[in-house]
């Protein structure tokens, strides 16, 4: 009543799918590429993250250009940053992302120095901390791994 449908058929066109050993080599495969492609992503994505710091800081940097505009016997001198509302300067402490956290010191009624410092997973990236003074001049940490203008680029 049954017919043998097989019969006459190759055994290769009955076998479907793949083998673990094959499936052991596309995952190996798939490993090294991985290996491979990660730490060039991870650089990508810290130096994107960097844009969060000076975008943070040339903003930064404007406001207090205008306090001190506004200030002219002060200067920079009571200019302040802070997450809390007041008579602060510059509103947040911390950048827009949160990648960074801004401080402003070496403050003089002529003279400041901006700082962005690293937080969380950026605090591996070697550009460490960004600072911006009153003169525009940019620059990084003692203890950063890449020169200034790598970082700034």
């Amino acid at each position: 009543m049954f017919r043998d449908v097989s019969r006459g058929v190759s055994r290769a066109r009955l076998q479907r799918g793949f083998t673990l050993i094959e499936l052991m080599i596309i995952l190996a495969v798939i490993a090294i590429l991985a290996a491979l492609v990660l730490p060039s992503y991870q650089s990508v994505v810290m130096k994107a993250r960097r844009t969060d710091a000076k975008t943070a800081l040339t903003t930064a940097s404007q406001s207090l250009e205008r306090y001190s505009t506004e200030n002219p016997l002060t200067g920079y001198a009571n200019a302040t940053v802070s997450d809390t509302a007041g008579t602060t300067v510059i509103a947040r402490a911390t950048t827009d992302d949160g990648h960074y956290r801004l401080t402003l010191s070496d403050k003089t009624a002529t003279a400041y120095v901006l700082s962005a410092t690293p937080q969380g997973a950026q605090a591996n990236d070697g550009c460490k901390t960004f600072t911006l003074n009153q003169r525009g001049e940019r620059g990084v940490s003692a203890d950063a791994t890449k020169p200034a203008r790598d970082c700034w680029q």
